[in-house]
């Protein structure tokens, strides 16, 4: 019964393995394999060729369930297989095959590159148990895939290879100390000095590392070659964990090269390069490691301090490491050193510089500077731009002990340019031994610096130069001392303008007190070019203004200020205009009235006040009250306007025309009103007024401003300006008279132009010609006929030209002038 029923299921599933469903094929193909009947041998072998790649493993696992001999050649063809599974399979079932015939291929396949299946054919060669194997099965102990190693350890103790445990535990990672390395047997010690240095080619880092650590603890100095040629792998882990190693071998051959890796990138490295040198007793490295003792980290230089110890340097290491921490007896032991010639701390010291400390570089900057040596004059150099105030001026005064010229550029600029009153004054100590112009100059310049401290720095440097005398005046003079202000006059009596440069640096101080004294000061000076200056500090604190205010006048004079305050009535910036108009009210200068009344119309509110106050100081009050009383809205005062017009005043009329275009919404309807006001007040006498500027007559005009504001002014039809107009003219005669000086004048209610002074076409009322030569009758004549002035073209022919019974023009040139003018009368 049992049979029958085998048989049917034996006959089923060869059904399903030659069917169509690839699913059900692979399953059949699994089931015959482990139902071990030697009919489904044939079936199988048929599959080896089969399309479906999981068929064919199917058929390689069946066929090594089966273990029948005539699978073997088919099973090494699948070795070749495309599908590294099948390739998989196929290596296991030869194992499992129990053929010896299957060793060699194996082993040779072990030696190619299909790393993947090298697993599986150790595992084969191992349940083969065939000695042939050990070599290859030792080889891939190195191997760097675990699991080939762990295939190919299983492997060889199949194989009677015991002593193999221990080695693939430590190599795989497991827990193996020194001791129980020690009591490895010398067999075993031997194959895993081999396995750890083909561990060392191995692609994954950490099993370098590894392969690394093992050979220290091993102490073969086999190892040292290899370990040596580690020391530059390209992994950081590598590199520091050979270093480590050779220290335990005590590898004295590698010392070169670790000395080359107290300059690794990494800290772990320079660390363990530190620790392996002090181990070998490398004298040698003892340059090295004093210049690890300024490392960044603290474990390196803890490291190099170590090593130093065992090479017998450790009371200069420990002094080196007590510098950077501000010891003030380290530092005492180093400049003894150096006093005996030993100079060896100064190279760590510079590359304390580089720290990222500022305690460490403010310590290594004062003792360089102690040491003397010149070496250090260029990192020092480095440090004047340090974003440390405390490590520049450390630097400033290191640089300072050692005199060398090269920092004095360097220091100059600090001078010029740090912010740290502090530093300024380490540097004028420290320039004060060199008695170079460039020096004394910067030097001078600092005896004006807004820091006191910076100030007497800079006299004490200068004193011994010979700048007694000029260090004293400008000091003094700062303080406010009356005896250095008379000194500085008599250097400026003297053409000595040193104490310029200094006392203009003082007026940009922050201390009110000291920007007035140096105003005061420079008056005493007398300089001209302090004049600019001096015009800024007018809109100072009050106090500073006034001293500013009577150094101006003291260098300017009297007339020579007025001008400078005229001119700059016009300047751009107002508050210098606002300053000008408060200094030309304070000296009472009645030449700047027409200049102040046109200030009155600046768009600046406080510049018209300033001009106001300066006017009535002058006496024009009633003309200020009246235009800044327009300008304020007041109408009252269109009153008083048109009361000075009637009296021929027509200077607030400028004012008021330019403040059109800017003045406020709620003012303007106020200041037209006040412009009819006048207008209406000149309408009785505008045909007499004249402008002394283009002599051209007056007319009603009407102004706009950009914001399509308009007004009507009575104003000179050519310039549209109305300040200054001559009142009453009558008559306006055109003279050519060669003798004649001036260029016009105005007599009786005359006016005259001389036109040969003049050549200018004005709105005239008659031509006398006194003494003149025909070509200059002619081209005035020409003038005339080529004028296209609409006011005065017309009158031209109405006009009368007398002629002087002493000039003698001939009869053509007196032709031209009847055809020219109206009448040509002789006047004896």
């Amino acid at each position: 019964m049992f049979e029958f029923l085998r048989e049917r299921w034996l006959q089923f599933w060869l059904a399903r393995l030659e069917g169509s469903s690839p699913g059900l094929r692979v399953r059949a193909g699994r089931i015959l394999g482990r139902s071990g009947d030697r009919r489904a041998l044939e079936p199988l072998l048929r599959c080896l060729t089969a399309k479906s790649g999981s068929l064919r493993q199917a058929a390689c696992e069946a066929l090594g369930q089966l273990g029948d001999a005539q699978a073997l050649e088919p099973l090494l063809e699948r070795l070749e297989d495309r599908s590294v599974l099948v390739r998989r399979a196929a290596a296991r079932s030869l194992g499992q095959l129990g053929d010896a015939r299957a060793v060699d291929p194996l082993i040779e396949f072990l030696r190619g590159r299909d790393y993947a299946v090298w697993a599986a054919a150790c595992e084969a060669l191992g349940r083969l148990g065939d000695r042939r194997a050990r070599e290859a099965l030792l080889e891939k102990m190195g191997s760097e895939h675990e699991s080939v190693r762990r295939a190919a350890t299983v492997a060889l103790r199949a194989l009677g290879e015991e002593g193999l445990g221990e080695p693939v535990d430590l190599l795989d990672g497991q827990v193996l100390t020194h001791r129980e390395l020690a009591q490895l047997p010398e067999r075993s010690r031997r194959r895993l000095l081999r396995l750890l240095l083909r561990r060392l080619r191995n692609r994954d880092r950490l099993e370098r590392v590894k392969a690394c650590t093992a050979l220290g603890w091993l102490g073969d100095e086999e190892a040292g070659p290899a370990l040596r040629s580690a020391v530059g792998d390209r992994s950081h882990l590598v590199r520091a964990a050979a270093c480590e190693a050779l220290g335990r071998l005590g590898y004295v051959p590698a010392a070169p090269d670790l000395r080359g890796r107290l300059q690794d990138e990494h800290y772990s490295v320079r660390q363990a390069a530190c620790e392996a040198l002090g181990q070998l007793g490398d004298a040698a490295a003892v340059e090295g490691l004093l210049e690890r003792l300024a490392d960044p980290f603290t474990v390196v230089r803890r490291a190099a301090a170590g090593a130093l110890d065992v090479l017998g340097e450790g009371p200069l290491a420990e002094a080196v490491l007590g510098v950077l921490r501000g010891k003030q007896a380290s530092r005492q032991f180093l400049l003894g050193r150096a006093a005996e010639g030993d100079r060896r701390a100064v190279r760590p010291l510079i590359l304390a510089l580089q720290n990222k400390g500022w305690r460490i570089r403010s310590s290594a900057c004062e003792v360089l500077g102690r040491l003397g040596d010149e070496r250090a004059v260029d990192p020092l150099i480095g440090r004047l731009s340090d974003d440390r105030p405390l490590v520049r001026r450390a630097a400033v005064q290191a640089l300072g002990r050692l005199g060398n010229e090269r920092a004095v550029g360097p220091l100059l600029e600090l001078l010029r340019r740090d912010d740290v009153a502090s530093v300024r004054q380490a540097a004028c100590m420290a320039l004060g031994q060199w008695a170079e112009a460039r020096v004394v100059e910067a030097l001078q310049e600092r005896l004006g610096d807004q820091a006191e401290g910076v100030r007497w720095a800079a006299g004490e440097a200068l004193s011994p130069l010979g700048e007694g005398t000029l260090v004293g005046a400008v000091l003094g003079a700062l303080e406010g001392e009356s005896s250095a202000c008379a000194s500085l006059a008599d250097l400026g009596a003297q053409g000595d303008w040193r104490a310029r440069t200094p006392l203009l640096l003082a007026l940009s101080a922050e201390s009110a007190p000291l920007r007035a004294n140096a105003c005061a000061a420079l008056g005493c000076l007398g300089d001209r070019q302090a004049v600019g200056p001096l015009l800024q500090r007018l809109w100072d604190q009050v106090g500073v203004a006034e001293r500013a205010f009577a150094a101006l006048l003291d260098i300017l004079g009297y007339e020579d200020a007025v001008d400078f305050f005229v001119g700059h009535l016009e300047n751009d910036n107002p508050r210098i205009r606002q300053a000008a108009c408060a200094a030309l009210g304070e000296l009472e200068a009645r030449p700047a009235v027409d200049a102040l009344v046109a200030r009155l119309g600046d768009r600046v509110p406080n510049v018209r006040l300033a001009a106001g106050q300066a006017l009535r100081r002058l006496g024009e009050d009633r003309l200020v009250q009246g235009v800044l009383g327009v300008l304020g809205g007041v109408d009252a005062a269109a009153a008083d306007l048109a009361e000075l017009a009637r009296e021929g005043d027509l200077r607030p009329l400028l004012p008021l025309v330019q403040c059109l275009p800017h003045i406020e919404a709620a003012v303007f309807p106020v200041l037209c009103r006040a412009l009819d006001a006048i207008n209406e007040a000149l309408e009785p006498q505008r045909e007499l007024l004249l402008c002394p500027t283009c002599l051209a007559r007056f007319e009603r005009r009407t102004l706009s401003s950009r914001r399509l504001r308009s007004a009507r002014v009575t104003a000179c039809r050519q310039c549209g300006l109305s300040a200054g107009a001559l009142l009453g003219v009558r008559v306006v005669s055109v003279v050519l008279d060669s003798e004649m000086a001036p260029e016009w004048r105005c007599e009786d209610g005359q006016v005259q132009l001389n036109w040969l002074q003049r050549p200018d076409l004005v709105d005239l009322d008659q031509v006398e010609i006194v003494r003149a030569a025909d070509q200059d009758v002619e081209r005035f004549c020409m003038r005339v006929g080529n004028d296209t002035d609409p006011f005065r073209q017309p009158r031209y022919r109405q006009l009368t030209c007398f002629v002087d019974a002493g000039c003698e023009l001939s009869p053509s040139t007196l032709n031209l002038l009847r055809h020219t003018f109206g009448k040509v009368l002789r006047r004896e």
